[in-house]
């Protein structure tokens, strides 16, 4: 009995979050530097960005994700959320920053 409950909330939940959702909306840019006469591998890749961001409307509700990649790899990644709920104004901003490698064994 517990379980058809879980599964039943769970299906109106998921439901109702599709019914009011908006679109998912976002942009995808990239850019690569190129080196053809480069005499080694690591020189051929002069540099490198690529960039992900997408929002998601729902119930008036914008929920955003941003990922940053470079040359040395993963660079950044941030969520964001912002909406009205009664009186209040919410705006909120997580920001992961991941560590450089500075040395490697």
């Amino acid at each position: 009995m517990k379980k058809a409950l879980v599964v039943a909330m769970v299906m109106v939940l998921g439901l109702g979050a599709l019914a009011f959702a908006g679109p998912l909306t976002g942009t995808w840019d990239t850019s690569i530097s190129l080196n053809p006469s480069a005499a080694t591998m690591s020189g051929f890749f002069t540099a490198f960005s690529s960039s992900f961001s997408a929002d998601y409307v729902v119930g008036g509700w914008t929920f955003g994700s941003s990922t940053a990649f470079t040359l040395v790899g993963f660079s950044s990644q941030s969520f964001t959320a912002s909406g009205v709920l009664g009186a209040f104004t919410f705006d909120s901003t997580m920001a992961f920053n991941p560590m450089a490698i500075t040395k490697k064994t």
